[in-house]
């Protein structure tokens, strides 16, 4: 899975027409679902929940970290993304919000974020 995501940000970043199609996007993940699920033996539910705590923890950490990153990109990167107000924050939110990649460009279309305007390198850096 490591290739063809960095094979597809290289070529977002050297200026490719790159999107994602929403069909195949959903089967990979109803395919990568599926397989997880066949894990969630009842011993492996009773030990998930024996750790609700460290579980909670983890959520907690991973919005703060996610709130933060998009707060920091939304401050530099906001006025050169070419959308409104509140299109700004949803993508800078979702664009530094921990997950997976297209999970978070799922629910960024969602909220109608445009995750063709997530901040992108520059040549001295973010």
């Amino acid at each position: 899975m490591i290739g063809p995501l960095l094979a597809t940000s290289i070529a977002s970043i050297l200026g490719a027409p790159t999107r994602s199609v929403p069909a195949l996007r959903n089967a990979g993940q109803w395919v990568i679902g599926m397989a997880l699920g066949l894990y969630f033996t009842p011993q492996v539910t009773a030990l998930v929940a024996s750790i609700w705590w460290a579980i909670l923890l983890a959520i907690a950490w991973a919005l703060g970290l996610g709130w933060a990153f998009g707060a920091w990109l939304h401050r530099g990167h906001a006025a050169r993304m070419g959308v409104g107000p509140r299109e700004a924050r949803a993508t800078s939110y979702f664009a530094g919000a921990i997950g997976g990649a297209s999970e978070m460009t799922l629910l960024a279309e969602r909220e109608g974020a445009r995750s063709d305007r997530w901040p992108r390198p520059t040549a001295c850096g973010w």
